[in-house]
């Protein structure tokens, strides 16, 4: 499961894999 991190008003996921994908997609968008 991936945990949602807000930095700098984008959302970033840190997979098991402690891989950081970063979203281009807004917060709540």
């Amino acid at each position: 499961m991936t945990t949602p991190i807000e930095i700098s008003s984008k959302p970033m996921f840190i997979d098991n894999g402690g891989r950081i994908i970063v979203e281009l997609l807004k917060p709540g968008a």
